[in-house]
């Protein structure tokens, strides 16, 4: 199983001073989530998805990785935005080549 490595956060968004290596397919089943979502979920509506296959600790790790990847947004309501969008990153990025 591919993993990715990631710092460590508490639940105020504060980087630890270890590290967790995350499964892909935990991070993913929480990306799915959340882009799955009818209208924009909360933290704890999508934990409340994801609970049975993924540990508290590691989803708080998660959240943190893709917030600080600008793969997600909260709104000030507490709402979780998607923002990630590599082909509209493909598009704009110059070629130097």
């Amino acid at each position: 199983m591919e993993k990715v490595h990631v710092s460590s956060y508490d639940r105020l968004g504060t980087q630890r001073a270890d590290s967790d290596y995350l499964e892909m397919d935990e991070v993913i089943l929480v990306e799915r989530t959340i882009i799955d979502s009818e209208e924009h979920p909360t933290e704890s509506e999508v934990y409340t998805k994801v609970k049975s296959r993924v540990s508290q600790n590691k989803f708080v790790t998660i959240m943190g990785y893709l917030r600080d990847t600008n793969k997600i947004h909260y709104e000030p309501t507490g709402e979780i935005t998607w923002q990630y969008h590599p082909h509209l990153l493909a598009v704009s990025t110059p070629y130097n080549g």
